[in-house]
């Protein structure tokens, strides 16, 4: 990897710098709040984004919040979408209002906080009645961070502009931090739970699960950015011509202590597939992964690739390189494992 790599990595890790102003979420809060603390808190998520101004920092407690809830959207209406704004953070996983602690308190499981793209709650992907997006950033939007939270059901299953990219997390600018999420059964054309095509991309301590995409990057599609992903877990009943979990093209990929696994015949690389980019990927887990063409668990064309210190267990191709295929790539391979 080159210096002036390295130094955009080392920059994209930096923490971003946000206004202190807290506004807060609670399913269970009384209807009319301010969002000025949790006795007042804001029933509806939408609400708080809406009526927050950039850079502010959104904390939700644990509950069910859909995209069609609050002023000015429709209920069942698909183009609803959760819209952060610029320098905007949006914090899960709190007790709130529940009994038996302090609001303040914090935890994943106990206080899940669920933002459902499944507009008619049938619990199936539905192309009439799901979001199209989740999250949709606005237009311009610039370090927008999502963190502490599960996503789910967002379906970009139309061919419109917008409407193909990205059922869990579309982004088209700036830079987009995801943390502690859960994106479990979004589906899109591309990047059936991220699509992002702005400048940085850091993603960390994430599990998708049951991704679909019908053509590249069934879990994440990364354009022409700088991206550094760290302790990605991706399983489930996933498909994607390309790239079944991460499809990257240009730009540069940092992928650390990842693991994916058991995802059958996309094409290729049904765990990374990177193309004209530099890409390094160490400490990472490929197990029982299944390529139709090339790469069963690694693809890389015309890039610079590293590959350290990873295992490829049970993978397999129906053409060449069952755990890892590259062309035309000035690659390192090291202290790497091959199992049957």
């Amino acid at each position: 990897m080159s210096n002036s790599t390295v130094a955009i990595v080392i920059s994209l890790l930096a923490p971003f710098t946000r206004a202190q102003s807290a506004v807060y979420v609670d399913d269970d809060a009384p209807s009319g709040g301010t969002g000025a603390s949790w006795s007042s808190a804001y029933r509806f998520l939408q609400d708080a984004v809406n009526a927050s101004a950039p850079g502010s920092t959104i904390l939700v407690a644990g509950g069910l919040y859909r995209p069609d809830q609050g002023s000015g959207v429709n209920l069942l209406d698909r183009n609803a979408s959760i819209r952060p704004k610029s320098g905007m953070s949006i914090v899960g996983g709190y007790r709130g209002l529940a009994a038996g602690g302090a609001p303040d308190d914090r935890d994943f499981a106990a206080f899940a906080t669920i933002v459902d793209g499944d507009l008619a709650q049938n619990g199936v992907l539905s192309p009439g009645d799901d979001s199209f997006h989740v999250f949709f950033s606005t237009a311009g939007a610039t370090a927008v961070a999502l963190d502490g939270m599960t996503l789910r059901f967002g379906n970009a299953g139309s061919y419109g502009t917008d409407e193909n990219h990205g059922g869990g997390v579309l982004q088209t600018s700036g830079t987009l931090q995801l943390s502690n999420l859960r994106i479990e059964h979004c589906r899109a054309f591309e990047g059936g739970c991220v699509y992002f095509t702005g400048s940085s991309f850091h993603m960390n301590d994430c599990v998708l699960t049951d991704p679909i995409a019908v053509t590249l990057g069934a879990g994440v599609r990364l354009i022409n950015t700088v991206a550094v992903i760290e302790r990605l877990t991706c399983a489930g009943d996933t498909s994607s011509y390309t790239g079944n979990f991460i499809c990257q093209q240009g730009g540069s990929l940092a992928a650390r202590n990842c693991r994916f696994a058991q995802a059958y015949w996309p094409y290729v690389g049904c765990g990374i597939s990177v193309a004209n980019a530099i890409a390094v990927i160490e400490d990472c887990e490929f197990d029982s992964l299944v390529a139709g063409g090339y790469g069963g668990g690694l693809y890389a064309t015309l890039t610079d690739l590293e590959v350290r210190r990873c295992t490829f267990r049970a993978c397999m191709s129906q053409a060449e390189g069952s755990g890892l295929m590259s062309g035309g790539c000035l690659s390192t391979i090291e202290d790497c494992v091959f199992e049957l």
